[in-house]
């Protein structure tokens, strides 16, 4: 439709709020329940349009109403499909006497003509909606090689100042729409022989790889290497914080065309956007976001900012934002200049910087740079030729699960040989059943879930047993 989403939505709550008012005042149930009708319909087609064109995303239809209670995207989408369900099962019981004696008068003149044309427009307005969802592109397949700079912030706490860092590394990047691997070089062969981060559209994934050093020093260890897997696509490792940086240069393309919507977007670092580091089970860091996609395949980033409106807000010992007048940017990625391969267009060169208010000048904010990332392409191939995008385990692997964190299980730690586990497997193994038991009391019991459960499934049918009842009961007025 062209329409951005920042104006387009607003006009689907006023309308929303328009039928709530005449379904709440209004003295015409027939124009009531048809306005809802209308409406459920209506969300019908925009889910239908949603699944045909291969959309997986969960529906951000809460807004920003699930970080306030504390809902994941994929709780609130099922709740709001359960609303969506409610809404259509209690204009069925309402209009089902209507259709019923319709159809057995055989009415053939305006009232039917008029019933058979309200139908019509609904199930072509459904399909418009199908029609006008943005269907994906094909498949974006490409791999790159690339050399990156890193200035890294230090303290001496000898002599209590700051101090730069400069490493540069190669890295290697396999990348499949929303799916993605890339190999992080390292100076120093006796940390690890690599890094290997990844995802497979579901999980993210980081592996160090021990082989080589512990054969040099003649060390036989339970494990050769470390894993560890989270949920998600957004590289949120702070062993791998360069991961991020290559990540919105080259691999973001899939997860900023999904959520364009987003004004709220994860960030791909851990280090500095907040006043401590996160770890693998916390929260990825969720900030104001704008960002400017390249009109070419496949669709990369040419600018993105992420920036907090008040610092105070999320930790940060500053001034409260009346004082300061002005967001605070913890991040900003520009490309400086683009190459063209075989009609996909990559950055050439970029540079990530990364920011915090400067510790020496609280509750004052100035930005003090604490990373920038200068990426330099080298090469750019069409294609990738890789079998998987889950990291090849070297052998016996310890692996620290993150993907359990919503039922309460942290870093469940495992061994792993032969390739990564699934999450069925996991929560079906004895480690993570024992791991459930020693969850400290507090959480919802299974008898109130229980209930919960059972008092959504009367709510979803009672339409239907109160039409049931109005049906049977003796001088029920006609619906």
């Amino acid at each position: 439709m062209g329409i951005p989403f920042r104006y387009f939505l607003p006009v689907v709550g006023i309308v929303e709020l328009f039928v709530g008012l005449i379904c709440l005042f209004g003295s015409r149930p027939k124009l009531c329940m048809g306005l809802v009708l209308w409406l459920a319909m209506d969300f019908v087609g925009y889910r239908a349009g949603a699944w045909l064109a291969g959309w997986e995303e969960a529906c951000p239809c809460m807004g920003s109403l699930t970080d306030v209670l504390h809902l994941s995207p994929q709780t609130a989408d099922l709740i709001m499909r359960g609303v969506l369900a409610y809404l259509l099962a209690g204009c069925c019981a309402w209009f089902l006497p209507l259709i019923n004696k319709w159809i057995n008068s055989r009415r053939t003149g305006k009232s039917g003509l008029r019933t058979l044309l309200l139908s019509a427009l609904l199930i072509c307005q459904s399909f418009a909606y199908a029609a006008q969802t943005p269907i994906r592109t094909s498949s974006h397949d490409y791999t790159i090689k690339g050399l990156l700079e890193q200035k890294l912030i230090r303290h001496s706490s000898l002599q209590k100042t700051y101090y730069y860092e400069f490493v540069t590394n190669g890295f290697e990047l396999y990348v499949t729409d929303c799916r993605w691997l890339m190999k992080l070089g390292t100076e120093d062969s006796k940390v690890y022989d690599c890094c290997i981060v990844s995802s497979d559209g579901e999980n993210t994934y980081l592996l160090l790889d021990y082989g080589t050093r512990l054969k040099a020093a003649g060390k036989t260890n339970l494990n050769v290497g470390d894993g560890t897997v989270t949920k998600g696509n957004v590289p949120c490792f702070v062993s791998a914080e360069e991961a991020g940086a290559i990540w919105l240069a080259y691999a973001s393309a899939c997860r900023f065309s999904e959520r364009t919507h987003d004004a709220r977007q994860i960030m791909p670092f851990t280090r500095y956007v907040r006043p401590k580091p996160f770890g693998p089970g916390s929260p990825p860091a969720l900030e104001q976001s704008a960002r400017v996609l390249s009109d070419h395949p496949p669709y990369l980033p040419g600018l993105v900012t992420y920036y907090v409106k008040d610092p105070a807000t999320v930790g940060f010992n500053v001034q409260t934002q009346s004082s300061t007048g002005h967001p605070f940017t913890n991040v900003f990625y520009q490309a400086l200049s683009f190459s063209d391969v075989d009609g996909f267009r990559f950055p050439k060169e970029a540079i990530v910087s990364v920011y915090r208010p400067d510790p020496r000048h609280l509750p004052d904010i100035q930005a003090q740079l604490c990373e920038e990332y200068r990426l330099i392409l080298t090469n750019a191939v069409v294609g990738v030729s890789l079998a998987s995008f889950k990291p090849e385990l070297p052998g016996n692997t310890l692996i620290s699960d993150w993907r359990f964190t919503d039922a309460g299980v942290w870093g469940l730690a495992y061994f792993a040989t032969n390739d990564w586990l699934d999450e069925n497997v996991v929560r079906n193994s004895k480690g993570y059943r024992e791991a459930l038991r020693n969850i400290p009391t507090g959480g919802p019991k299974p008898a109130t879930r229980f209930v919960v459960r059972w008092a959504f499934v009367v709510l979803l049918f009672f339409p239907l047993v109160v039409w049931r009842f109005l049906q049977k009961a003796p001088g029920s007025p006609e619906i």
